[in-house]
């Protein structure tokens, strides 16, 4: 579905929510496996999810596009009702990646991919701060744009990228103490 395709469905369940249906089905999977991954608890995020799709269907008639998906504005919501989660609940950040994401990080560190290296970028991303981590996930880890990073985080996308560069020469300076 193009952007534009999706932006009519958009504006007809901004007219009658009873046709919010089809973005609930096509993004509804996507946005509990966002939010599965970091709670590791199939229970809470199918709650987290339903709070995520009351929320964008209450929020709805607000919504205008600026050029972003669509699926921007929702991950912004599922990432908000993430850390009011993990802020009522006191609950433990889960970093979930496979082995060839964590790969792209390594290579982004020293241009080379290496067993080595690839394990200490295993041990030091639990030093990273919350937002640091959300913003690797978000880059490495789910290959996200920098626009669509800036549209989830609410910040510019110049930021998202002097930020991702921060957090690149942070964990470089963690690998070599």
């Amino acid at each position: 579905m193009t952007i534009e395709e999706e932006y009519i469905l958009i504006k007809a369940a901004q007219e009658n929510p009873e046709k919010f249906e089809p973005i609930y089905d096509r993004y509804y999977l996507p946005i509990f496996y966002y939010i599965a991954k970091r709670t590791e608890n199939q229970e809470l995020a199918g709650e987290v999810t339903s709070v995520v799709f009351l929320k964008a269907l209450e929020k709805l008639k607000q919504y205008e596009f600026k050029g972003a998906p669509f699926s921007a504005w929702l991950y912004r919501i599922a990432y908000n009702a993430l850390m009011d989660q993990y802020r009522a609940n006191k609950l433990r950040r889960v970093v979930d990646f496979t082995s060839k994401q964590i790969e792209d990080v390594a290579e982004e560190l020293d241009g080379t991919i290496d067993k080595a290296l690839i394990n200490k970028v295993v041990k030091v991303i639990p030093q990273l701060k919350q937002e640091e981590i959300t913003l690797l996930e978000l880059r490495y880890f789910e290959g996200r744009r920098y626009k669509e990073i800036a549209d989830i985080l609410e910040i510019s996308e110049k930021n998202a990228r002097v930020k991702m560069h921060r957090i690149i020469a942070k964990l470089k300076k963690l690998l070599c103490p």
